[in-house]
């Protein structure tokens, strides 16, 4: 969980907001319209999400997902962060690479597993800047598990 607070998202994701940068917005994805050419998977994370789930424990509604286009953004509960993602849809589970651009782990790459049940995404991150990738989703290799739900 600390990990999620600190690299993410996310999934996950995750940046101390400084004194001179907290009375500043939290950065999202930019407000563009996706481009057509987004795959159905990529597609489909379109939106926000609120975690429902991270690592066993409820986060009471305070941490939410963002994606537009391939830029995701965490935000509340401490966790502001954003960046890129790649997503990999052609392997089982799918793979997840975050690219993260702002954050505590600023530069790094997080890599992880991603799938999409009904309106939920069930993720399972490893550390940011290592480059090993759970290979399933009871991998030891995860640090940070996370269920989050569509916000309609």
């Amino acid at each position: 969980m600390t990990s999620l607070r600190t690299s993410l998202v996310a999934l996950t994701i995750v940046a101390a907001v400084s004194a001179s940068a907290s009375a500043a917005a939290p950065q999202t994805p930019a407000q563009t319209t996706p481009p057509a050419s987004l795959s159905k998977e990529v597609a489909a994370l379109q939106g926000r999400w609120v975690v429902t789930l991270l690592n066993d424990q409820d986060p009471q509604g305070a941490l939410e997902l963002q994606f537009e286009g391939n830029k995701y953004a965490v935000v509340g509960g401490g966790a502001d962060e954003n960046g890129t993602f790649k997503l990999d849809a052609s392997k089982t589970p799918w793979t997840f690479d975050l690219s993260i651009a702002d954050g505590n782990d600023a530069g790094k790459v997080q890599m992880g597993i991603l799938e999409i049940k009904g309106d939920a995404i069930h993720g399972l991150l490893g550390t940011p800047g290592v480059a090993t990738r759970p290979a399933n989703f009871d991998s030891p290799d995860g640090v940070i598990a996370f269920v989050a739900v569509k916000k309609k």
